[in-house]
């Protein structure tokens, strides 16, 4: 009899207030259903900042910048020193084909407009 008592009295009980484990209840199928109906919160509107006013730029300058952004989107119009030449016309025609547009090769506010847009994506 006293093994028994000794082997009782030295075993772990198997569960103490140390080592208990709580398990949550599963969700109902209703508290899932109000969770899921509930509305999102609306997204907040970001504006778009405004577009830059190229018509304020002197001929040279938006030359040199019309020049400058198709060197960037690996057109070659040739060196970004605000003059048309023939590479300069051949690289905006190729711009404005690559776009849909008109291919005229005038270097305007217009177009360096749209250059920038697709500059900036």
């Amino acid at each position: 009899v006293e093994d028994v008592a000794e082997s009782s009295a030295g075993a772990e009980p198997a569960e103490t207030a140390d080592n208990a484990q709580t398990t949550q209840p599963e969700p109902s199928l209703e508290t899932l259903a109000a969770a899921t109906a509930q509305s999102p919160e609306p997204v907040p509107q970001v504006e778009s900042p405004p577009e830059p006013d190229f018509s304020t730029l002197s001929r040279d300058e938006l030359v040199r910048q019309v020049q400058q952004s198709l060197t960037r989107l690996g057109y070659d119009p040739g060196p970004a020193d605000g003059k048309i030449g023939p590479r300069t016309i051949a690289a905006i025609q190729a711009f404005q084909s690559d776009q849909g547009m008109p291919a005229d090769g005038q270097a305007t506010a217009t177009l360096l407009g749209e250059i920038t847009k697709v500059v900036a994506n």
